[in-house]
């Protein structure tokens, strides 16, 4: 299974002309959607007004509702969840009752200060909200980055993740 792409959306464009007259009908790579269900997407060389296809059904937010928040949350993903370790991080995940996917993000010290651990964070839910159609089912998922990871960023963390969470997937597939 693929990892799922970014940068390409699935969507029905109409075609306008921008400012220097020229017809654009170009494949964009990022969309700021508006109230009115239409979108921005930005082509290769302009910004084009599309309307969002009614299957398009990938929303990158990341909700509250999908947010492990609570203490005894955490607590029983630990104790009861399954655990998968990788070289750079582990992930430990469990079955929830609800109707989505819910995610935390454990940094501890040995990571360095406060502003490197929510860097860390950052990065990691930006990679999650990038690759979470890899998770099927509904887990509680707990992500432990390991603290020999020196240079975090969304281009190396992005593809870790997209495997981890694949694998967790593949470990409650039948649950």
């Amino acid at each position: 299974m693929n990892c799922p792409r970014s940068a390409i959306l699935d969507a029905r464009m109409e075609v306008f002309q921008d400012d220097t007259g020229r017809r654009q009908n170009e494949l964009a790579a990022f969309a700021h959607c508006g109230a009115d269900g239409y979108g921005i997407l930005r082509g290769v060389s302009a910004w084009v007004r599309c309307k969002v296809s009614e299957r398009m059904s990938t929303d990158r937010r990341f909700r509250p509702y999908e947010r492990l928040r609570l203490k005894r949350d955490f607590d029983r993903v630990f104790r009861e969840g399954k655990a998968l370790h990788f070289e750079k991080l582990s992930i430990r995940a469990r079955p929830n009752d609800r109707r989505v996917s819910r995610l935390g993000i454990s940094v501890g010290k040995r990571h360095g200060g406060a502003v490197r651990r929510n860097r860390i964070r950052r990065v990691f839910l930006a990679a999650y909200r990038l690759n979470k159609e890899s998770v099927t089912g509904r887990l509680d998922i707990v992500i432990l980055p390991r603290p020999n990871w020196k240079e975090i960023t969304l281009e190396s963390v992005s593809p870790v993740l997209c495997e981890a969470l694949q694998k967790i997937s593949e470990a409650f597939a039948g649950a």
